[in-house]
């Protein structure tokens, strides 16, 4: 028993330390006499970390592409097309808005967006079909649908960035398609217009904003009259 406690007392005495030494200045300082080893990281590993930490807050901050439901006011000031009745009024927006689904891709910091979309719009026209002395109501229905093409360009934001003017432009090739009726078996014209307009996005959660905004059209449609002014109302969220 006298020759185990032996042995344990010269283990314990001849095991050197693993902790380094400390000298006087550094237990002055605070220090509690085991230091801390530090392994540096490659510089190759630091620099792949940094970049690809920039590439993701890049990848967070970069505009989204957009989408957007929108209704327009708009409606042709003088659209008709040939008709069998006398006197048939000019087509007219049949009570429903035109409505527009669109998609906007910001393009380099996002004040600049590429615009592409489709609206539809119902309309109908009237007259009277005479015979045998009687004058009879009749209504005939037809659509126009028009491609968007276009860009915005929002130059600068208000009020805490909750607000973003912005002006914009597009090319609107249409098709109007009218159904057999007593005014006509059924007609289809194709048309062209340029639309001018500006608005302005109104922040109303973080990725829902509000679109309000104004637009002039000038086109024709055979020999009719596509052009107008409208009023325009729309959500925008990111895709």
């Amino acid at each position: 028993m006298l020759a185990f406690f032996s042995l344990l007392m010269i283990i314990s005495f001849s095991t050197p330390s693993l902790s380094a030494p400390v000298s006087k200045k550094e237990k002055a300082q605070g220090f509690d006499g085991v230091q801390e080893i530090s392994i540096p990281m490659a510089k190759g590993e630091l620099r792949a970390q940094v970049e690809a930490e920039q590439s993701q807050r890049e990848r967070a901050n970069a505009p989204k592409t957009l989408w957007e439901l929108r209704a327009s006011s708009w409606s042709p000031e003088n659209l008709s097309s040939p008709s069998r009745i006398p006197g048939a009024s000019s087509f007219q927006k049949k009570g429903i808005p035109q409505m527009e689904a669109l998609i906007l891709s910001p393009m380099g910091s996002g004040a600049v967006s590429f615009e592409i979309g489709l609206g539809i719009l119902a309309l109908e026209r009237s007259g009277k079909l005479e015979g045998g002395g009687l004058a009879i109501p009749v209504d005939q229905n037809a659509y126009l649908g028009s491609l968007r093409i276009g860009g915005l360009y929002s130059p600068f934001r208000l009020w805490k960035e909750r607000i973003t003017p912005y002006f914009g432009a597009c090319a609107l090739p249409s098709l109007f398609l009218t159904r057999r009726s007593a005014f006509d078996d059924g007609n289809s014209q194709t048309g062209f217009a340029l639309e001018g307009n500006m608005g302005a996005l109104l922040q109303i959660q973080k990725s829902l904003h509000l679109d309000l905004g104004a637009a002039r059209s000038f086109g024709r449609m055979g020999g009719a009259d596509m052009g107008g002014f409208s009023l325009r109302a729309g959500l925008r969220v990111p895709i």
